[in-house]
């Protein structure tokens, strides 16, 4: 099946509190690693983990040149596209996890809060971050004022500003773990 044959689960040495499922991309092999717990969120971010996982399937039958993402964490939008469109009673009432198709009005004001809260105000953040990447991708920001940059866009697109003052010895960007994003280690080796 095609669970069986993209995914693996986390070993239970690996199980922490708070495990994580990972898509992994290898052109043109995609697999998903997914943590064995089960709660409502878990089930959200595996919508969104498979959706990302199809997409990279997807992509990865393309000629080569034409399989890149459009723009950086295209892969992650559809992801996130998934999970909302995941958490509807519609969709939960299919899966039997709702048994009633419709909510009370307190339910779905919790419901579309608690969207919002996860999706609509991380908006400027997906953009800053995706920003900053491209902007030092095409050398628009260099090596020596990736700090200075990187709160300039939070100050210009987001309002914030850094809670003391930072300087480039610093490195605050929030997705440099998962990006692979580390100034004191070259990408290219």
């Amino acid at each position: 099946s095609f669970y069986e044959r993209f995914s693996r689960r986390i070993g239970d040495e690996e199980i922490g509190s708070d495990c994580h499922a990972e898509v992994f991309y290898f052109p043109p092999e995609a697999a998903l690693r997914y943590c064995p717990k089960l709660d409502y969120k878990k089930l959200m971010q595996m919508h969104g983990n498979m959706a990302e996982l199809q997409y990279n399937l997807y992509r990865g039958r393309l000629p080569f040149g034409v399989d890149s993402e459009p723009c950086p964490g295209f892969a992650a939008a559809i992801g996130e596209a998934a999970v909302i469109a995941s958490g509807t009673p519609r969709h939960l009432n299919r899966l039997y996890l709702l048994f009633n198709h419709s909510l009370s009005e307190e339910q779905s004001m919790n419901r579309l809060f608690r969207m919002g809260i996860h999706t609509i105000l991380a908006i400027p953040q997906y953009f800053i971050n995706d920003k900053f990447l491209v902007d030092v991708m095409d050398g628009h920001i260099g090596a020596q004022e990736l700090n200075c940059a990187y709160w300039n866009l939070q100050n210009k697109y987001a309002g914030i500003v850094p809670p003391q003052r930072r300087n480039e010895n610093t490195f605050d960007p929030d997705f440099k773990f998962y990006r692979g994003l580390n100034p004191e280690k070259p990408n290219t080796e």
